[in-house]
């Protein structure tokens, strides 16, 4: 089954301190209130509370933790792009290391000591 991108402005348009229940949520998400059940238990949303029976959430508390997610996610986005550039660039010292060793090796193959004749016999 495919998913429609989770892409949402209504959130924006609430007052911070509106509150949605689940449906109301699910909607603005853009989703059913069972994948917002979901995104709950997976940590992706916060959990909200009880009000009248009902699990309901505050806008601003959505807004403020899809904010936090998103920013934690780009910081170690960034912290991998840059241990990948500090690997990538150890890697190339080790090849290079590796091909000037090797090129050593190839230069004395290439160019080998004179052979002696053979030793003739005295009688």
């Amino acid at each position: 089954m495919r998913r429609a991108p989770l892409i949402t402005t209504e959130l924006a348009q609430y007052p911070a301190d509106t509150l949605l229940d689940e449906r109301a949520l699910a909607s603005a998400l853009g989703a059913s209130p069972r994948t917002v059940r979901r995104m709950v238990a997976r940590v992706e949303l916060p959990a909200g509370f009880r009000l009248g029976g009902r699990t309901v959430w505050l806008v601003g508390t959505v807004r403020k933790y899809l904010e936090e997610r998103a920013q934690s996610a780009a910081s170690r986005s960034a912290d991998i792009d840059a241990s990948l550039h500090r690997l990538m660039k150890a890697r190339a010292r080790k090849i290079a290391r590796a091909g000037a060793i090797a090129g050593g090796c190839v230069e004395e193959v290439e160019s080998p000591q004179p052979a002696q004749p053979p030793l003739e016999r005295v009688s």
